[in-house]
């Protein structure tokens, strides 16, 4: 499939449970109320403007654990990232849900981060004295890459021209400053600055001005030259080293790879082809069978196992969004299928599956939600771990993952569809609406389904007058057979289904992806099982112990340990045969199948549910042949 085209954030808006799940998140949860959980990281510190920070102030307290032993200079860019991700995600909540009342308060906010912008088109976290001023760590590309961000997302939705004019500007400025003339910016730039990337690609992909792709190539190059002591999974002489495996912050790993993405594709380089292919190749062993990149929160040379590496919230939202740009430049639907596992699965996992609360870190098997885990690597740098926790801010570790939490639902459904050449694609399942303008028409495709509680979809396809018009649907990787039911001709591939033709004013499609039962081995060769998309899991019994509690909205800190004896169970070959559903919902959180395992007692019967349905839990069994 040739080069798709990402959609605007607004063009697809959610329903059924993610519409759910997201409208509560931002009227009683963390989205619509972390200024208010954080007054003093969101609300006080105005560090875009009259707060801009200089290399001879420290910064204030951030309430983190005494064990976090960081030098106050790096500490002075921390609440840009903070607002900037948080902003990025209450936005395209509250535009994809129409909340009136938090539009107003987004419509402030980008009126405020303009009025911030000087004279010459600056718009970051640093004084006169000290933008761009390499003396200490500087965050000046990585708080510009979380603003601009935010500010291209109210530009989605609102199509504001002087929003996109000014991160225009302002980066303009940056790439003046920062040129060829100056070697080892990544010496002193915050290394997460190398995803100033996703702006220069948006921009790219927005006016094909070459400086962009000319710029991101320097940004690479002087990145791989400067002294650098976090992100160096990424580096060009790591990649092409057959020995080295991925030992950073995870974090870093899994959004650099988007940056080099970008290289790739803008600068069409065949070198940077090859370097992204090795580097990917390089991260296989770190994924969870969840679709999880381990990094909890450094990867250490390890491969993923499903009991002895975590992963981060913040990674997944990384990882999603990597793939998305990648499904975008390859047209590859395997890009899909991981974005759908990682979502459904690893992260949705992460979830508190009742109140508005994330795990920072967590693994597919989980026997404990005490805050630290024993069996941490000895390398960690923390010395008391406290991220193991269900939070609706985890302020005592970073506030970095409840505002990726925030962001990663509407990046995935952003990713539901993408342009081509001659119509749409359809990449990624759940009930939604999408609307694009087709050539003279307007065009709106309606899912109504209870994905992924079952693969019954029915699509409603309006156009306000006939056209001529190719729609393509992904075949999942996990399916195996499809029933199709559509008055419009089409044509199955190994991986879609193309209907081509004129279109009438409207029309209905019913696709059945259907659903079959699973095991699969993960890298430590243990069986893990999976029905459709989800990936399932042993509930196990746990003891709830109330943490912290805020005074809004009930919302708190819950930890969580084991109340049973781990069960001595393995899995056979007719484990994976004795699967059934044995209980149905259209609240797929609520599904429920049903095995045979061994064990010390003989054959038993077992109750497996969707990771998501599981706080405690047990994915993958030691395998007897």
């Amino acid at each position: 499939m040739k080069t798709l085209k990402i959609q605007h954030a607004g063009q697809v808006t959610p329903g059924g449970w993610l519409k759910e799940q997201m409208r509560q998140d931002l009227e009683q949860g963390f989205v619509g109320h972390l200024d208010e959980l954080l007054p003093s990281l969101i609300g006080s510190d105005d560090i875009y403007g009259k707060d801009r920070r200089s290399f001879s102030i420290r910064q204030m307290d951030l309430g983190l654990s005494k064990e976090e032993d960081l030098d106050p200079v790096h500490l002075q860019w921390w609440n840009s990232e903070t607002q900037s991700q948080w902003y990025d995600g209450l936005i395209r909540h509250a535009f994809l849900l129409e909340n009136k009342e938090y539009m107003q308060k987004c419509d402030d906010y980008a009126v405020r981060m303009l009025s911030y912008a000087d004279t010459d088109g600056y718009m970051g976290i640093y004084d006169n004295a000290s933008r761009y001023n390499l003396q200490h760590e500087s965050g000046e590309l990585w708080a510009q890459a979380t603003l601009f961000r935010a500010l291209l997302s109210y530009y989605d939705f609102t199509g504001k021209k002087e929003v996109l004019e000014a991160v225009e500007k302002a980066v303009q400025v940056t790439m003046t400053q920062y040129n060829a003339a100056r070697t080892e910016i990544f010496s002193f730039e915050q290394t997460h600055g190398l995803m100033f990337s996703d702006i220069l690609e948006y921009l790219y992909a927005l006016t094909e001005n070459p400086i962009y792709a000319s710029y991101m190539e320097y940004l690479y190059q002087n990145f791989c030259q400067s002294k650098i002591s976090m992100g160096f999974d990424v580096l060009e002489k790591n990649i092409l080293n057959p020995e080295y495996r991925p030992k950073c912050h995870g974090v870093h790993t899994y959004e650099h790879l988007r940056a080099l993405t970008t290289l790739a594709y803008l600068s069409d380089n065949p070198y940077y082809m090859a370097l992204l292919q090795e580097y990917q190749s390089k991260l296989n062993s770190c994924i969870c069978p969840s679709g999880g990149g381990i990094g909890d929160e450094w990867i250490f040379e390890r491969s993923a196992d499903a009991t002895l590496t975590g992963y981060e919230f913040c990674s997944l939202q990384e990882l999603v969004h990597s793939y998305s740009l990648l499904l975008s430049k390859t047209g590859d639907f395997r890009y899909a299928d991981n974005m759908e596992r990682v979502f459904l699965n690893a992260a949705q996992g992460a979830r508190h599956p009742k109140e508005s609360g994330i795990a920072y870190l967590n693994n597919d098997n989980c026997y404990s939600m005490l805050g630290d885990r024993p069996d941490s690597h000895p390398e960690l740098p923390q010395k008391t771990n406290v991220r193991y926790k269900y939070s609706p801010t985890h302020q005592d570790a970073a506030v970095c993952c409840v505002p990726n939490a925030g962001r990663l639902p509407s990046y995935y459904l952003q990713s539901s569809w993408y342009g081509s050449e001659n119509g749409f694609v359809k990449a990624l399942y759940g009930a939604s609406t999408f609307t694009a303008q087709w050539k003279e028409s307007l065009l709106t495709i309606t899912e109504d389904s209870c994905f992924p509680a079952n693969g019954n979809m029915r699509f409603t396809v309006s156009l306000s007058t006939p056209e001529e018009m190719e729609l393509t649907f992904r075949i999942p990787g996990w399916c195996r057979q499809v029933i199709v039911d559509s008055p419009v001709s089409f044509t199955q591939t190994h991986d879609a289904l193309i209907f081509q033709g004129v279109w009438p004013l409207e029309c209905s499609i019913s696709i059945h992806f259907v659903f079959d039962f699973a095991m699969h081995f993960d890298l430590c060769e243990d069986a893990y099982f999976t029905y459709g998309p989800l990936v399932l899991a042993l509930p196990l019994k746990a003891r709830e112990i109330v943490g912290k509690e805020y005074p809004i909205n009930g919302l708190r800190e819950l930890y969580y340990e084991l109340d049973e004896s781990l069960p001595d169970l393995q899995a056979a070959r007719n484990t994976a045969a004795s699967l059934h559903l044995a209980q149905e919902s259209t609240d797929w959180k609520e599904l429920s199948a049903e095995a045979v395992f061994l064990s010390e007692d003989g054959p038993k019967t077992v109750r497996l549910v969707p990771m998501a349905g599981a706080i405690l839990r047990r994915v993958t069994f030691p395998f007897f042949p």
